[in-house]
C-alpha cells in the first residue's frame, strides 16, 4: 500500500477554490496531462490523462467516485488508474482551512499498485504522485491569481464584491441555485428535457437563443395557480414574499425515500417562528442533482402532516433541497394527489423546489435569503435565483 501526504497554501479564499475542485472545465487545466474529463453522475467522474514521468509514461484512464463531502471544507472520494503499467486503486481525502487570508489545502492518498508498477520503488511511486499533485495545485493557484488580476471595474482593489456600505459590511453571497442545460429533465409528471436553440449572424460573433423547458425545471417558485385555475401567477407575487429571514432545518440525516414527518419536524424546526422563510435541508440535490430519473425516483419527500405542520407555524414560504412531492414521481398522478403543493399553495405560503447548498447555511440562526423569478404573465411558476447573504 503507498500512502502520500502533503499541504499546499492556495491564494484565495476556500468557497472560492471549492467550485474548481468538481467543475470538470476547470479540472483539465489543472490535472497534469489531462486528455478529457466528463462527469458521468454528480458524484462520479471519468477521464484520461498523458503521464510523461520516467517509466510510468503512458496514456491512463481515470475514474473516481465521491464518497463524502462538507462543502466548501471536507471531501473523501476513491479511484482507479488504468493504463499500460498497472492498475493503481485506492482512496484519498482533503480539507480545504482558512489561515490569514490564504487556503491551506492538506491531503492524503493511500493506493493499491499491481502491474509492472508494482515492481518499481515505493519511494519512486510516491515522489511521482506527489510531483503531479503538486502541479496540479500549482497550476490551481495560477488560475486563481489570474482571476483575481482580471477582477471587473466594480470590485474596489482587492476588496469582496460585498463590502460595500448599500449592503453594510463583510457579508458572503451563498449560492441556492442548481444549474440547468440541454442535459437536464423536468419531474416525471411531465418528464420534458430542456431544449436550447441558438441562432448567430456574422461577420463576427453575434448570438441570441431560444429555450424550452417547463417552468419547474431546476431550481423554482411554484404559485397558487400551479393548483387553483384562478390562483395567483408570478407577475402577481411581490418579491417580498420571498426575499427576508430564513432558516434551515437540518434534515441532512435523512436518506432516499424518507417521508418527512411531524416528528422530525419537532425534533429539528422547534424555532420556526411565524413570518420565517423555511429552508429544509436533506442535501439530496447536492448529492443526486444531475441523476436522472434517480433524484426524482428515490428522493425523501414531504409528508402532508410535515407541510401542514409548517404552514400552522407560520412559514412565509417553504423550500426543500430534494424532490418534495411525492405523488409526482408517479405516471397516473391526479390532481388531487398533488397534496404537498396544496397544502402550502392554499394556505397563503410559496412553494420553493430544487434549491441546494443548503449545507453551506447556518442552522443555528437566521440570514438574509432572495428568491428573485421572472415577472411573466399566467405563469404558474418561475425558475430563480435561490441566494443567502451570510454576515
Amino acid at each position: 500500500m503507498i500512502k502520500v501526504d502533503g499541504t499546499y497554501s492556495l491564494d484565495a479564499p476556500r468557497e472560492l477554490i471549492w467550485p474548481h475542485i468538481f467543475d470538470p472545465n476547470s479540472l483539465m487545466n489543472l490535472i497534469p496531462g489531462c486528455q478529457g474529463l466528463e462527469q458521468i453522475s454528480p458524484n462520479e467522474y471519468r477521464g484520461k490523462i498523458r503521464i510523461g514521468f520516467a517509466s510510468i509514461s503512458g496514456e491512463y484512464t481515470t475514474f473516481v467516485r465521491i464518497l463524502d463531502q462538507a462543502p466548501p471544507e471536507l471531501c473523501s472520494f476513491e479511484g482507479e488508474v488504468t493504463g499500460p503499467t498497472g492498475i493503481a486503486k485506492g482512496d484519498a481525502s482533503f480539507s480545504l482551512e482558512e489561515v490569514d487570508e490564504k487556503t491551506i489545502i492538506r491531503y492524503q492518498t493511500n493506493a493499491l499498485i499491481t502491474g509492472a508498477l508494482a515492481s518499481l520503488s515505493p519511494r519512486f511511486i510516491e515522489g511521482a504522485i506527489k510531483t503531479l499533485v503538486q502541479l496540479g495545485l500549482s497550476s490551481l493557484n495560477k488560475q486563481l491569481k489570474k482571476t483575481a488580476q482580471s477582477s471587473p471595474a466594480w470590485i474596489e482593489g482587492d476588496q469582496p464584491f460585498l463590502k460595500q456600505s448599500m449592503i453594510g459590511g463583510m457579508m458572503k453571497i451563498v449560492d441556492l441555485t442548481v444549474p440547468i442545460g440541454e442535459d437536464t429533465i423536468s419531474p416525471p409528471s411531465v418528464n420534458q428535457q430542456l431544449k436550447l436553440t441558438s441562432y448567430h449572424r456574422g461577420p463576427g460573433f453575434w448570438q441570441a437563443s431560444k429555450v424550452e423547458m417547463v417552468l419547474h425545471t431546476g431550481s423554482h417558485v411554484d404559485f397558487l395557480k400551479h393548483v387553483q385555475p384562478d390562483g395567483e401567477t408570478a407577475i402577481d407575487v411581490p418579491l417580498e414574499r420571498v426575499f427576508g429571514d430564513a432558516r434551515v432545518v437540518d434534515l441532512s440525516y435523512v436518506g432516499s425515500n424518507h417521508a418527512i414527518s411531524i416528528d422530525d419536524l419537532e425534533q429539528h424546526a422547534g424555532q420556526v417562528a411565524k413570518g420565517d422563510i423555511v429552508l429544509v435541508r436533506t442535501d439530496w440535490t447536492e448529492k443526486q442533482w444531475g441523476n436522472f430519473p434517480t433524484y426524482y425516483l428515490e428522493s425523501p419527500y414531504c409528508s402532508a402532516e410535515a407541510a401542514k405542520w409548517l404552514v400552522d407555524r407560520g412559514a412565509r414560504a417553504i423550500g426543500f433541497d430534494c424532490f418534495s412531492e411525492y405523488c409526482a414521481r408517479l405516471p397516473d398522478f391526479t390532481s388531487e394527489d398533488f397534496i404537498i403543493h396544496k397544502i402550502i399553495l392554499e394556505n397563503g405560503a410559496l412553494l420553493m423546489q430544487q434549491m441546494t447548498n443548503l449545507s453551506m447555511l447556518p442552522t443555528d440562526r437566521t440570514f438574509k435569503f432572495f428568491a428573485p423569478f421572472v415577472k411573466m404573465r399566467g405563469a404558474e411558476g418561475s425558475p430563480a435565483r435561490f441566494f443567502a447573504i451570510l454576515d
